[in-house]
């Protein structure tokens, strides 16, 4: 009885396993790459990085976002990201771009100065987003 018993118990262990993984949606895809700036400045702690897939195709300053990453706190650069995207909003013919912004609070520290072509055939093998910094406005005054 007690064998029978731990017969039944392992099958399900092993059927519960089993089920337990989640295949990844084939549908969607990641972006991968690494966001840096020049200057030699550290990132304040609270800092957020806001990584955006636009469709450029519209042309003109409208572009349509197909995915966007947050990162939170992300630390020091080089900063690692991963955008997930559904490969359904990617049509084919379009031009794509990656953008990238740091924030402390509401205020923009840096950006990139265009999108990075991605997703196309002017795709580069290593995506590094180099980021320039924002200058603060004039009524932005430090704190003492």
């Amino acid at each position: 009885m007690l064998r029978r018993r731990l017969l039944v118990f392992c099958v399900v262990a092993l059927s519960l396993e089993s089920c337990s993984y989640i295949p990844q949606d084939p549908s969607f895809a990641t972006i991968s790459g690494i966001i840096s700036y020049r200057e030699k400045t550290p990132l304040v702690p609270e800092a957020v990085v806001i990584v955006q897939l636009l469709d450029m195709s519209a042309g003109g300053a409208q572009s349509n976002i197909i995915a966007e990453q947050r990162l939170e706190r992300p630390g020091q650069i080089p900063i690692r990201f991963d955008l997930k995207y559904d490969q359904g909003s990617v049509v084919r013919g379009h031009r794509y771009g990656l953008t990238a912004r740091i924030y402390a609070g509401r205020r923009l520290l840096f950006d990139t100065q265009g999108p990075y072509p991605v997703l196309g055939e002017d795709r580069p093998a290593r995506l590094e987003l180099v980021l320039e910094r924002v200058p603060a406005p004039a009524n932005d005054f430090p704190l003492e």
